[in-house]
C-alpha cells in the first residue's frame, strides 16, 4: 500500500519596491490612529538611524533570550519574550528598559527582532554544544554570537499582489476561490506552467500567471 502524500501547499511572496515617499505622522491621542501631517522625500539618514537603532535592540533581545531561554518551552518562546520586554494587559515587563529605551518601536518591528533574537541564540547553543561535545585538544576557538554590521529593515505591502503557490497537490477539494477572499482584487497568482490550466479553474476570480 502506498503512502499517503502528506505534502502541503507552500505559498511564497517576495518582491522588492523603491520608497518614494516618506510620511510624517502624528498619533491621535483620542483614537490612536496616525494622522499624516506631511509627504517628502525618503531621508536617507534617518532610514540609517532607525537600521542601528534596530541593530541595539537586536542585542537587547538576543541577552534577555539567552538569560530566560531554558525557562521558557519553546514553542512559548517568541510570545513569552515578547511578553517579558513590553508585557501585556494582565502582566508587566520583566525586562521594562527595552520600552524605555526603544519607545514608540511599533509591535511588528519588535517581534520581528524577537524572532531573529531567538534564531540566533538557538543556532549560538547549537554551536557551542558541538564545541564542548569535542575533545578540548581540538575544540578550536570558542563559538561567539555573531551580530550583523547592519540590521537590514523589510516593509511589506500591507495589500500583497503577488503570490506564488509552489505545489502541484492542489484540487478543487482541497482549495478554491475563497482561499484568497479578502486579498488585492489585482493579485496574480503564479503557479507552474503544467498546473497552470487546473489552477485556472479553482482560482476562477483571479489572475493565473
Amino acid at each position: 500500500m502506498a503512502a499517503k502524500d502528506t505534502k502541503k501547499m507552500e505559498i511564497h511572496t517576495c518582491y522588492t519596491v523603491k520608497i518614494k515617499h516618506q510620511l510624517d505622522a502624528v498619533p491621535d491621542r483620542k483614537t490612536k490612529k496616525l494622522n499624516i501631517s506631511r509627504k517628502r522625500r525618503v531621508d536617507d539618514r534617518s532610514m540609517q538611524q532607525t537600521a542601528e537603532i534596530c541593530l541595539e535592540a537586536l542585542r537587547f533581545c538576543v541577552d534577555v533570550a539567552l538569560k530566560e531561554w531554558d525557562h521558557v518551552k519553546a514553542q512559548e518562546r517568541r510570545r513569552a519574550f515578547d511578553i517579558l520586554l513590553h508585557g501585556s494587559k494582565k502582566e508587566a515587563p520583566k525586562y521594562p528598559e527595552f520600552d524605555i529605551r526603544f519607545p514608540n518601536m511599533p509591535a511588528y518591528m519588535r517581534r520581528a527582532l524577537i524572532a531573529d533574537a531567538i534564531g540566533m541564540v538557538k543556532s549560538y547553543r547549537s554551536n557551542h554544544a558541538n564545541w564542548e561535545a569535542l575533545s578540548p585538544a581540538v575544540r578550536g576557538v570558542e563559538p561567539k554570537i555573531g551580530f550583523p554590521s547592519r540590521y537590514e529593515l523589510t516593509f511589506y505591502d500591507q495589500e500583497r499582489k503577488m503570490v506564488n503557490i509552489k505545489s502541484v497537490l492542489l484540487t478543487k477539494k482541497t482549495a478554491n476561490k475563497k482561499a484568497f477572499k479578502g486579498t488585492n482584487k489585482k493579485m496574480v497568482i503564479k503557479v507552474s506552467k503544467k498546473m497552470k490550466k487546473a489552477y485556472v479553474k479553482i482560482f476562477k476570480r483571479l489572475k493565473i500567471k
